[in-house]
């Protein structure tokens, strides 16, 4: 995914999936700040921003975590 978003950094794919891969190895920091450059980059991405919900809330911040949340609900209400 580094490569990928070196490659082609303004694209939010590489930064989504990177994300995923530091959260599954418990770096919550480093996937909150993939999921943030994935939402950066695509800010009508229901995914990016319930992925970042998620890490926001693994995090303790509950607040940003509804409010990405209902971002993606207002992108995506299915």
């Amino acid at each position: 995914f580094t490569r990928a978003a070196e490659l082609n950094p303004e694209i939010a794919r590489p930064y989504y999936g990177r994300a995923l891969a530091h959260r599954r190895k418990g770096d919550l920091r480093a996937a909150l700040a993939d999921a943030s450059a994935a939402v950066e980059r695509n800010p009508d991405s229901d995914s990016a921003h319930n992925l970042r919900a998620s890490i926001l809330y693994q995090l303790g911040d509950f607040a940003a975590a509804l409010a990405d949340h209902l971002k993606a609900l207002e992108i995506d209400p299915d």
